[in-house]
């Protein structure tokens, strides 16, 4: 409570808001912090009438030569490229002769796939192709289901690596249009082999 808004639960469009201020006394659940990062809101802390600023930094080290040198191989077309075959080399355990970032894209998402139904096989599960629906994950079947729980698991681990470097998320050198784009880069390095270790 207090200025304009009575005390009680509030529902907030959360998913058109770009921020949103609390003041002294504002109650959240876990649940609404997981929305807004999933939304990109941020969540200010705010004194009263706005005139303090209680949010906490970034998580990190206070240093930016990770993200300097992630910004300088990023900016160079052709070290960025190097770069995503590098990774692509250390994740298909071989380094692949082509240079073109959608020839790369489209070998390792036809080995994935495979590599999802071998995995599938060996737990002996029937697998009828990858299955997401955002709206109804649990609507899924079981191999789908762990591979949704592995995949988020993985991700979030390569989230806190990504910002305990204080890389930049939003540079990737193999995913581009996400904010995220080098989280899941990082996530993919390891995606198959510790989303088999996670799902066992």
């Amino acid at each position: 409570g207090g200025g304009v808004l009575d005390a009680g639960e509030y529902q907030l469009p959360h998913q058109t808001i770009s921020a949103l201020l609390i003041g002294p006394g504002t109650s959240v659940t876990h649940d609404v912090l997981r929305l807004l990062a999933r939304h990109g809101t941020t969540l200010v802390a705010v004194g009263t009438e706005g005139t303090r600023l209680y949010t906490a930094p970034a998580l990190g080290p206070d240093r930016s030569d990770v993200a300097r040198a992630q910004a300088r191989i990023w900016a160079d077309d052709k070290q960025r490229v190097a770069t995503a075959r590098k990774m692509y080399a250390r994740r298909l355990g071989e380094i692949l002769p082509h240079k073109d970032i959608a020839v790369l894209r489209g070998i390792e998402g036809a080995r994935v796939k495979e590599s999802y139904k071998l995995l599938s096989q060996s737990f002996g599960l029937a697998w009828k192709g990858r299955r997401y629906g955002r709206n109804a994950p649990e609507a899924a079947d079981a191999a789908n289901q762990a591979i949704n729980h592995a995949a988020t698991a993985v991700q979030a681990a390569a989230g806190i690596a990504v910002a305990a470097l204080s890389a930049l998320p939003q540079l990737g050198f193999i995913h581009e249009d996400s904010d995220q784009s080098f989280v899941l880069d990082i996530a993919d390095l390891s995606r198959e082999t510790l989303g088999a270790i996670l799902d066992d």
